[in-house]
């Protein structure tokens, strides 16, 4: 495990997981949200963005956190190993909930994310959460087939027993 592609739908932990597991293998760790999000909400270029990540990917080691579809493909062909977080569409809602009072109410402001860009939680992301296994999932999953990822070495996590499970696993390899 050096190139480690992390995805699944907003809410699910991706961050949270990715950030552990830096801090378990040592890997250098790359937040997406981090990479395309400017101060204030304001979006990269795509074109930018995309060369960006072209070149991040090329690096000896990482972990890569975040969606992304434009460039699901850029990654997948560099991967090693992709965590999809495959988690049902109310715990990520909940996960969403919760960062979102986090940010506004407690103050905490996101690690994996851009200064000024404090959580949001509005109707596109619902949607987008809701219909993310219908149609982002689906999405990704073709983009990472495409390029030749065996869909069979996707390691598919789909709660939390599963995600500490994980993690012991790597303890044990180590």
């Amino acid at each position: 495990m050096k190139k480690i592609m992390i995805i699944g739908s907003p809410g699910a932990g991706k961050s949270f997981f990715s950030t552990k597991l830096h801090k378990l293998t040592g890997i250098p760790l790359h937040h997406l949200d981090q990479i395309f999000w400017k101060p204030g909400w304001k979006k990269s270029d795509k074109k930018d963005f995309r060369k960006r990540v072209e070149k991040l990917v090329k690096k000896d080691t990482w972990i890569i956190d975040g969606n992304y579809e434009s460039t699901i493909d850029v990654r997948a062909i560099e991967a090693d190993t992709i965590i999809f977080f495959d988690y049902s569409r109310w715990p990520c809602l909940w996960g969403c909930c919760k960062r979102f009072f986090n940010d506004h109410l407690l103050g905490k402001n996101r690690p994996d994310m851009t200064t000024d860009c404090r959580a949001r939680f509005d109707w596109s992301l619902i949607v987008f959460i809701w219909t993310y296994s219908k149609n982002g999932k689906i999405n990704a999953l073709n983009k990472i087939e495409a390029v030749g990822f065996p869909l069979k070495d996707i390691v598919f996590l789909r709660n939390a027993e599963e995600k500490q499970r994980y993690f012991e696993s790597i303890r044990i390899e180590q």
